[in-house]
């Protein structure tokens, strides 16, 4: 069960995560910054994980989907 539940607040994290980089993506100060910066001031420790766990949720790299923005 404990397992289960670290599973359930590291999705829930990653989602978040997620909607503040969609929301920095947006944001026109930070179009200057990189996405991997982007990436670090949402939070996430690990940019290949980040890559991984963006391509899954939305179907594009993030560097597509910021260009697409």
């Amino acid at each position: 069960m404990a397992q289960l539940e670290i599973l359930f607040k590291r999705i829930l994290i990653n989602s978040y995560r997620m909607t503040e980089i969609i929301t920095l993506f947006r944001n026109k100060k930070c179009k200057k910054l990189s996405i991997v910066e982007i990436t670090v001031k949402a939070g996430f420790d690990y940019y290949n994980s980040f890559v991984k766990f963006f391509k899954r949720k939305y179907k594009l790299t993030p560097k597509v989907y910021r260009i697409r923005l």
